[in-house]
């Protein structure tokens, strides 16, 4: 120990030594030296590679924009069975998302009569000392930063019959109150998280040496002698220029945080999502007390894997739901599986579903299953298609087949 404080300390009076609380104030990316002594180089990490605008933007290119900021559809829409998906793929939402349902009915576009909006409380407001690395090193807040609150309304129609000689025709409201949020998250992180905490781990060490170091030194010859000395000042040329490009490379990483950011909130690896809704119905679309209800509610957990081009997801869901025309309510419990096929502007799907109604024992399983399709039409909107076959809901029922289209726009990022 006292010969390594005694190197670093003739390191300090070398000209053009550099300790480790002196960093450049402005360096250029110097490739590292070469040992040209002869003696063999210390056996330490190697310096992080060169970061340049192109190798983020590579970076960027690698991660599909599905995985990326991105609102999935809301549980809003999910509980009041207008969500082009039942199984939806886990991200970081953005601050805000507003989303539009119903463009098709009957197989003809139609004007929108749903909507949605899904805001992500913790985004709302600046977080300037958050890093890339502390948002997926720090677990415990993962939650709080991925949970969003959701609202969504429908209109449904009714008939009473109470007369038979007059029915009467009602339109009701449904309203949708929902929330989602990422438990757990376990996966490589991204190439952007990766090369901070690299070059950040080269800055902290600084110019002070390294036990390999200290002992490359002194195999050179003894203290004081000449090789030992070109042996100490070709090993403090290579940490200088190590540190330099570290330096070069933060400041870069750094200024990239737009695409950055969203790189460090993808989702890679495994994730459990947790999430909930209440359906509000307000009949005759008057929200009064007299005519205001529950009408369902509901609570799910997805799991999901995501690799670069696919993803797989799980869901296990329990519900409450009143018929709108019947005005009977059934306990339902939903699993199922949804593959997703992804490239950097779009993804295609395949999912399929099992309900057991716990409360109906003649006819107590039912299936659903549909294809989608999910495109970037511009940087902040989305457009989901689904086509497929409904729940058959009562005994002698033909599933239905049914199509649903929802366009969205998202809002804001995370701000590191």
């Amino acid at each position: 120990m006292r010969t390594r404080w005694l190197i670093i300390a003739i390191l300090g009076s070398m000209p053009g030594a550099v300790l480790a609380d002196e960093v450049p104030a402005s360096p250029a990316v110097v490739p590292p030296a070469p040992a040209a002594s002869g003696y063999p180089a210390a056996e330490a990490d190697p310096p992080a590679a060169v970061v340049t605008p192109a190798t983020i933007a590579a970076w960027n290119d690698d991660v599909s924009d599905v995985d990326k900021l991105r609102t999935p559809s809301s549980p809003a829409f999910v509980i009041l069975g207008v969500s082009p998906t039942e199984i939806q793929h886990p991200t970081t939402p953005t601050d805000v998302a507003i989303a539009l349902g119903g463009l098709v009915r009957g197989g003809d576009l139609t004007v929108p009569q749903n909507a949605a909006i899904e805001i992500a409380p913790y985004w709302l407001v600046p977080h300037r000392k958050l890093t890339f690395e502390g948002y997926r090193d720090e677990k415990l807040l993962r939650p709080l930063r991925t949970l969003s609150l959701s609202i969504a309304t429908v209109q449904s129609q009714r008939t009473d019959s109470s007369n038979p000689a007059a029915p009467v025709m009602h339109t009701d409201a449904d309203i949708g109150l929902g929330f989602r949020t990422m438990l757990l998250q376990w996966g490589a992180e991204d190439a952007c998280t990766a090369s901070i905490k690299k070059n950040t781990a080269i800055i902290s060490q600084g110019m002070v040496f390294t036990d390999a170091e200290m002992r490359e030194a002194a195999g050179a010859g003894n203290l004081g002698s000449e090789t030992r000395d070109k042996q100490i000042a070709e090993i403090n040329a290579r940490k200088k220029a190590a540190l330099e490009a570290a330096i070069s490379n933060r400041k870069q990483l750094q200024s990239s945080k737009d695409i950055c950011g969203p790189l460090a909130a993808s989702t890679t690896g495994f994730s459990l999502d947790l999430a909930g809704a209440l359906d509000l119905r307000a009949l005759d679309s008057k929200l009064t007390q007299a005519d205001t209800s529950l009408a369902g509610y509901g609570l799910w957990t997805t799991l999901s894997y995501d690799a670069s081009d696919f993803s797989a997801i799980a869901v296990a869901r329990i519900r409450s739901q009143q018929d709108a025309g019947t005005m009977t309510t059934g306990k339902l419990l939903d699993g199922g599986l949804r593959g997703i096929f992804k490239r950097n502007t779009y993804a295609l799907s395949a999912e399929g579903l099992i309900r057991r109604d716990l409360s109906n024992g003649a006819h107590a399983t039912t299936y659903k299953v549909d294809l989608g399709v999910e495109y970037k039409m511009t940087d902040v909107t989305w457009l989901s298609i689904t086509f497929g076959k409904g729940f058959a809901f009562a005994s002698g029922d033909a599933a239905s087949w049914f199509s649903l289209a929802n366009l969205q726009w998202s809002f804001g990022k995370p701000s590191f």
